[in-house]
């Protein structure tokens, strides 16, 4: 009797899934910007919230006090002179109660205006003595005559800047700023209208603060009680 072989069941086929196939997400490939973007706020609204974020991070320059209300100044000067917010706290000093724009931001927004044809600087001068003078001339494009600025050491005497220990600039970095008090005379001749009508700082934290002016209460010690009471 031959042996019986048991007959193999079929293997069982798997249905075919009928779900769909989602292919896997695929993520942008990142691009490399040609230029630094900057955040620009767009309304007063979103330059105090710039201002706060500056204020919390406690990065604000010294002239500012960590004020948020001097922040925004700050930044809203910035917005006018059309430099980013960062840029601009760190070109714009408040001084005086006033802002103020550094001499090398102040260049620089002249020549990104295209306006500067030419610039030259140069000393003059015995070296250390009352003569020795800074000179700048800038020419701006489409003016025939240049603006030139002069600072001599003489100039810093007159102004009790010269060595003056209260002054550590002056006393660091005497030439440098004969230099720095010369370009502001030229830019602000000559470029107010790229400077915004801001002065040069270099030049206004050389200014003494003016004195607080008392209100005049003449007119009210004017009135007699009759005057005062009497009914329009």
């Amino acid at each position: 009797m031959s042996d019986l072989v048991e007959p193999s069941l079929p293997v069982p086929t798997q249905e075919p899934s009928i779900a769909p196939v989602v292919p896997a997400a695929t993520k942008p490939a990142m691009k490399a910007s040609d230029e630094v973007l900057a955040i620009i706020p767009r309304d007063l609204e979103e330059a105090w919230r710039y201002a706060e974020m500056v204020f919390k991070s406690g990065t604000a320059p010294d002239s500012y006090d960590n004020d948020p209300k001097k922040i925004i100044i700050g930044v809203l000067a910035s917005m006018e002179l059309g430099v980013p917010p960062m840029t601009g706290l760190r070109g714009i000093a408040i001084i005086n109660k006033r802002p103020a724009v550094w001499g090398d931001l102040a260049i620089a927004l002249c020549q990104s205006k295209g306006v500067i044809e030419s610039f030259e600087s140069n000393y003059t001068g015995t070296l250390g003595e009352d003569d020795y003078t800074s000179n700048v001339v800038i020419r701006r494009r489409r003016q025939e005559l240049p603006y030139e600025g002069h600072f001599s050491i003489g100039d810093a005497k007159r102004a009790g800047l010269w060595m003056n220990a209260r002054k550590d600039p002056w006393v660091k970095y005497p030439y440098r700023m004969l230099f720095n008090r010369a370009r502001a005379f030229a830019l602000r001749d000559g470029f107010a209208d790229c400077l915004a009508g801001l002065a040069i700082a270099e030049e206004a934290q050389d200014m003494p603060a003016a004195a607080p002016v008392p209100m005049d209460k003449s007119v009210l010690d004017d009135a007699t009680s009759e005057e005062v009471g009497a009914a329009p």
